[in-house]
């Protein structure tokens, strides 16, 4: 007949009761049991240590994780103050583009509205010029044909584009109704 182990160990000594082939004593079997259980502790006592470090490394992983999610959050809070930032820069240039666009829209009134007076006044002074021409030649006086000839050639080099350069000057003028358009012929 066979001892069953688990028997043994759960009942000790007393499971020896009713089987005289084993003539063990008790102290032996007491020995062997305590052993058995201070084995059984040891082993626990192991699995408990691995328990507390996969525990510990669990806890670094969690606080680690933690300090990732942490790191995240960080990034995209810097990520959208920059975007606020660069947000704030796009308005500004845009404003800054509007203002210059204006500017360079003034500018152009200026100018286009300068030509057409310098060009209405050569128009009228061409006009008085070829006025004198037909005069002179109905007179037959060509010392005044001369002259008037003379005048239409130089008003004709001349540019009215040389006092383009200054857009302040060209402001003021054109802002003076009182302005006498003269177009120097020399």
């Amino acid at each position: 007949m066979s001892l069953p182990i688990d028997k043994l160990v759960i009942e000790g000594t007393e499971a020896l009761e009713g089987f005289p082939e084993f003539s063990i004593a008790p102290a032996i079997v007491e020995g062997i049991l305590n052993s058995v259980v201070e084995g059984i502790k040891v082993i626990e006592v192991q699995k408990t240590r691995r328990l507390e470090v996969e525990m510990l490394f669990a806890a670094k992983s969690v606080g680690s994780t933690l300090d990732c999610l942490q790191k995240i959050l960080t990034e995209y809070c810097q990520y959208k103050i920059i975007a606020e930032q660069e947000k704030t820069k796009r308005q500004h240039l845009t404003a800054w583009e509007n203002v210059e666009i204006s500017k360079i829209n003034l500018q152009r009134d200026i100018v286009i509205e300068y030509l057409e007076k310098a060009f209405n006044e050569r128009e009228k002074n061409f006009q008085q010029f070829f006025a004198v021409v037909d005069v002179a030649i109905e007179a037959g006086d060509n010392q005044q044909l001369a002259l008037a000839l003379s005048s239409i050639v130089v008003l004709a080099q001349s540019s009215p584009f040389k006092e383009l350069g200054d857009l302040d000057f060209l402001k003021a003028k054109l802002g003076n109704p009182e302005h006498v358009w003269k177009f120097d012929c020399s």
